[in-house]
């Protein structure tokens, strides 16, 4: 499904599940639920919480949920969790022997784990469509699907396989975006009361909570969201291949060659700021450089990719982004130890965990 015309056969049929009126209208009730519980959650920790894990847990909730079409009880979604973390963490290690006393072993055994709850979930859902229940979230959509001479475009191995995918790139890139947008809210208290004051304008219109017309007229958390990862881009580089022959800054690129775009200089190098000082400065963090003419367009920011591999969730990691940044304004302080390393992980992730107090205003 990633090469050619599979892979574009598979974005379109995906692409109505990930459409931004379905997240408002299907998603978004379950997605700030999920919010308000974590919060209240770790405001009833009456401590130190990890920033970082918490923000882990939410997404990896949130992303079940929109994949199966269902939501989970809170400790099958901890077991979940816990399987998915002992997958990623040893996948990659070495030696790679499925023996179950070595870091591999214990991934693949994750693995085997997680597909078989998707294969009992599939099952579940194939039957209800035979008899012709609906069946919801993604799941519902890639069992469905059909090609383009009308037979089954997916088997149940290419389900599972894409469901794990799926939990890829749909948690741990806006767990770590989140985590480092409570980092930088820490670091930027003045940003915080501003987000505060917002949400006081909009609940007077909206009322309370998270509603999709509250979420489309939060400009000002829209520009936080984007200038941190204009700063802080959770890809650190975007890989392609040419498809052509084609010359670029006087260096010829010939068709086939892997080429690799670094975020960090793109967002240096963007002709909007380069070269600018004071609060324009590339470097600083300034929210209402994205409220400007110039912000507004699309220009060389790309936290989500670009093309034909634009991500497909970026709607919905945007929502959760806003969901987070509604309930926070509206209830809840966080203070958060960003006195730490940032390491290379999915994005930059904290070496600390990033400890975070949240109290109830």
């Amino acid at each position: 499904m990633n090469e050619g015309r599979g892979h574009k056969r598979f974005r379109e049929v995906m692409r109505p599940a990930f459409d931004a009126s379905v997240v408002a209208g299907s998603f978004l009730p379950d997605i700030a639920a999920i919010v308000a519980g974590a919060l209240e959650a770790a405001a009833a920790a009456g401590g130190p919480v990890s920033g970082y894990g918490a923000m882990k847990r939410l997404t990896f909730e949130v992303i079940m949920n929109v994949m199966m079409g269902k939501a989970y009880p809170p400790a099958e979604v901890d077991r979940l969790h816990h399987l998915f973390n002992e997958f990623t963490a040893g996948m990659a290690s070495f030696p790679q022997m499925d023996l179950p006393f070595l870091p591999y072993g214990k991934a693949m055994s994750a693995r085997r784990q997680l597909l078989d709850i998707f294969d009992r979930d599939m099952a579940a859902a194939r039957a209800a469509a035979a008899e012709g229940r609906p069946v919801a979230g993604q799941l519902g959509i890639m069992i469905s699907a059909l090609d383009e001479d009308g037979n089954t475009l997916m088997d149940d191995r290419a389900v599972k396989e894409i469901l794990l995918g799926l939990l890829f790139a749909g948690h741990d890139t806006t767990s770590t975006s989140l985590t480092r947008l409570i980092a930088t809210l820490h670091d930027h208290p003045e940003v915080t009361e501003k987000l505060r004051r917002e949400q006081e304008v909009l609940v007077e219109k909206h009322g309370r909570g998270v509603s999709p017309g509250l979420m489309r007229d939060m400009v000002y958390a829209d520009a936080v969201i984007r200038e941190s990862m204009r700063l802080n881009p959770v890809t650190n580089e975007l890989f392609r291949s040419a498809i052509r022959d084609f010359e670029m800054g006087g260096v010829r690129v010939p068709a086939g060659a892997s080429i690799s775009l670094p975020m960090a200089t793109v967002t240096a190098s963007d002709p909007r700021w380069a070269g600018k000082t004071g609060e324009m400065d590339p470097n600083v963090f300034n929210p209402e450089r994205m409220l400007t003419p110039e912000g507004l367009k699309p220009g060389d920011q790309m936290p989500f990719g670009h093309g034909g591999r634009h991500c497909l969730g970026v709607h919905l990691a945007m929502a959760e982004m806003k969901a987070f940044l509604a309930l926070m304004g509206q209830g809840y302080r966080i203070e958060a130890d960003t006195n730490t390393e940032w390491q290379y992980g999915v994005g930059r992730v904290p070496k600390n965990g990033l400890p975070m107090v949240v109290t109830r205003l």
